[in-house]
């Protein structure tokens, strides 16, 4: 055999050998892939089933579900809740028998559901029915989208003045006219907002913005779409108008057909404390295999801009007007004067009847941030009280007999500064959530 033929061969040889063990490794990998591919799968597998075990907690109530057997496994769910302050709650809620209540305490940052409880006054019993339902009117809530398509959108700014004849808690067709009555009086949108004067806002929408800018906005704040990733959270609806006046009713929140819950109710109010941006609500925080320790899910950050700071801003001032001096400041006359000094409180009122379970609804969504930016960005708290022929107390002021609890018992806020001026607060409230 000639000196080439046998390069040949030898040549030959090597690219077989090395073809073949290219297509061992490239069927080496893709085996990998396969299995972590199938790895992924089983748990994604696992946590649809995580979901229909909560949907099933959610529609019959019970116990919070902490173990699964799932696919002969046993699954660890791990909650976002406060204990200490969900007791709190609990006592707070049988203490005002209300027909039916809600209640919400979102963490800011986290987006943690501290607290998420409903209860109804025949039953007697706490579940998660009402806080994730999205069966209830939003009222005057909705002015907390308006204003922000109004800050953002035009050249409206909380310094404008509008012109109006007649109570700002009605709004008929005539009111929403051109009037030159000498009864006409003038209010800044700042004013309508804390005061929530339906024929300003009306007016304000119709003259200066657009339905189509508005549903923008309030898809932008969580309706009409999906915002819990673990959860099958009812979506809040809010419907396209379809004439001028029916645009300045949804604008002014006078309508029932606006749908929300009182978790989405606790998400908007925390777009103001959180500078524009929609951080998204979240009950679980851990998805664990009990025998192994392999993370099935784990909850992670998810935040968009729905508003831009300067909006943001200009927002949370008016919110916090509605505590110091509009619907809500009689509530919080005697707020306790420490928390009152180290932590700004905003929020927005609404009242109107109807909606599921049916009764007059008594709304209040606020946030609750520390002046001190190392003490966290705080909580919002939206409670959502149905009443029938007697009230027991005003959802106003249950959220500030709750954000006094949270910064006087949980976070100690009054005693949480040190000589240089720093926060000790959120080592403080580690390991409590």
């Amino acid at each position: 055999m000639s000196r080439i033929h046998r390069k040949h061969k030898i040549f030959a040889l090597t690219f077989l050998i090395l073809a073949i063990g290219l297509a061992s490794w490239l069927g080496s990998v893709a085996w990998k892939e396969r299995q972590i591919d199938q790895a992924r799968l089983q748990k994604q597998e696992l946590f649809e089933s995580v979901k229909l075990e909560l949907d099933r907690y959610f529609h019959e109530g019970g116990e919070r579900p902490t173990k699964l057997n799932l696919n002969d496994k046993e699954i660890t769910l791990e909650y976002g809740i406060n204990d200490e302050l969900e007791a709190h709650v609990k006592k707070l809620i049988r203490r005002y028998s209300s027909a039916h209540i809600a209640v919400v305490v979102m963490d800011n940052d986290s987006g943690n559901l501290l607290v998420s409880l409903g209860h109804s006054r025949k039953s007697g019993e706490f579940g998660p029915a009402l806080p994730f339902t999205a069966t209830h009117p939003a009222a005057s809530l909705f002015k907390i989208v308006t204003a922000a398509d109004l800050l953002e959108n035009t050249p409206v700014t909380e310094d404008s003045r509008f012109k109006f004849h007649g109570r700002g808690t009605t709004l008929y067709k005539k009111q929403l006219e051109t009037t030159n009555s000498r009864w006409a009086r003038y209010q800044s949108l700042e004013k309508a907002f804390a005061f929530s004067n339906n024929v300003i806002f009306g007016k304000a929408a119709i003259n200066q913005s657009t339905s189509e800018s508005l549903m923008r906005m309030a898809y932008d704040f969580g309706f009409n779409r999906e915002i819990m990733e673990e959860v099958h959270l009812s979506r809040s609806i809010v419907e396209m108008p379809e004439n001028q006046y029916n645009f300045a009713e949804l604008a002014s929140g006078f309508n029932r057909d606006t749908l929300i819950s009182p978790i989405h109710g606790a998400a908007i109010a925390s777009i103001a404390a959180n500078g524009g941006r929609f951080v998204t609500p979240r009950l679980l925080k851990k998805v664990t295999d009990s025998e192994t320790g392999e993370i099935i899910w784990t909850a992670k950050r998810k935040d968009r801009e729905a508003l831009n700071p300067e909006s943001a801003t200009a927002l949370r001032q008016m919110m916090e007007l509605t505590v110091s001096r509009g619907t809500a400041s009689r509530s919080f006359r005697r707020f306790d004067r420490k928390i009152r000094k180290l932590v700004e409180v905003g929020g927005k009122t609404g009242s109107i009847s109807g909606g599921m379970p049916d009764g007059k609804r008594d709304w209040f969504t606020s946030f609750a941030v520390p002046k001190d930016k190392a003490a966290g960005k705080g909580i919002s708290v939206c409670i959502m009280i149905v009443n029938d022929n007697k009230w027991y107390v005003k959802s106003a002021y249950l959220a500030k007999e709750i954000i006094e609890y949270y910064y006087k018992k949980i976070l100690r806020i009054e005693n949480a500064f040190i000589k240089d001026g720093s926060s000790q607060v959120n080592k403080q409230s580690e390991g409590r959530s």
